[in-house]
């Protein structure tokens, strides 16, 4: 008998190591979707430079030129033509991979629900500040209702149902219609750089709702509309014909050089949730010390 507890065991022991295993990675995706957060963090960190200074009453008594040049730059990144070209092609890439990866999970319905949390939770966030700094007297409008985080729970519930259909030709079909269709009418309409984008600055109303998700109008901070799923869509596509076997295709290239990048991809909802607070926190926290004032 103790033969057989000690087989029992060992059976055990396996079981036990094989459950804690890591499923494999790849490397290159985690990589790209960890650089489109990074120029994420530097996009909006520029955007919290250069509207910081309406929050400070002395300003322009502080006169600090090192703060005074960084706000000019971040304007003029702004105001230019170079953010809207990188903004499209990094959030593109952004969908392109989290489509891509629905290719690699087993419940993307799941995986829906939880970027919907996410999104719940720093949409109630931002609201409470608004209405918490309204009350206060100085009004901070950072309401968010449309960010992405929606529009990528959406993207990966619309692959998860399409996944359920057998057929790979009826599969790869609705993948490359529905998101070459949205894609090409981002375009055509100048929703993706919002050229043609019209605000809307007080609560919408449901009769804008339509257009808002459409993308002919915006609400709040960090919008997108829905046509951005389309990229999702292509890189479902991409994932069950390059991916299928949910292996790197340059594993020669991988090495040490890309694991801070790597490591921010494979954490991008925790990333998305936190960074605002940690990059306005800092800045707020030198400007304060610099001498500067609400």
């Amino acid at each position: 008998m103790p033969e057989v507890q000690d087989i029992k065991a060992v059976d055990e022991e396996s079981t036990s190591l094989k459950k804690k295993e890591k499923k494999p990675r790849v490397w290159e995706i985690d990589f790209l979707r960890g650089l489109s957060i990074f120029m994420m963090f530097l996009d909006h960190f520029l955007y919290d430079v250069r509207t910081l200074p309406y929050f400070f009453s002395n300003y322009l008594k502080v006169d600090n030129k090192g703060f005074m040049g960084l706000v000019a730059f971040s304007n003029w990144f702004y105001d230019s033509g170079v953010r809207v070209p990188l903004h499209i092609i990094f959030v593109a890439l952004f969908f392109l991979l989290s489509g891509i990866s629905c290719s690699f999970s087993k419940n993307n319905f799941a995986h829906a629900i939880k970027i919907f949390i996410g999104h719940i939770i720093i949409s109630g966030i931002t609201i409470a500040v608004y209405f918490i700094s309204k009350a206060a007297g100085n009004m901070v409008d950072v309401r968010i209702l449309f960010g992405v985080l929606l529009q990528l729970a959406l993207g990966v519930l619309v692959i998860a149902i399409i996944r359920l259909i057998k057929k790979k030709w009826l599969r790869w079909s609705l993948y490359l219609g529905i998101g070459l269709t949205l894609i090409t009418l981002g375009f055509v309409f100048e929703i993706f750089p919002a050229q043609k984008t019209i605000w809307v600055y007080g609560w919408p109303t449901w009769e804008e709702m339509p257009e808002i998700i459409w993308g002919s109008k915006g609400f709040g901070a960090d919008y997108f509309s829905v046509l951005w799923i389309g990229f999702a869509l292509i890189g479902a596509f991409i994932g069950e014909l390059c991916y299928s076997e949910r292996k790197s295709l340059l594993p020669k290239l991988d090495r040490g050089w890309h694991k801070p990048l790597t490591w921010l991809g494979k954490n991008t909802l925790w990333a998305y949730l936190i960074h605002q607070p940690i990059i306005l926190g800092v800045l707020v926290g030198v400007c304060l010390l610099l001498g500067y004032r609400f």
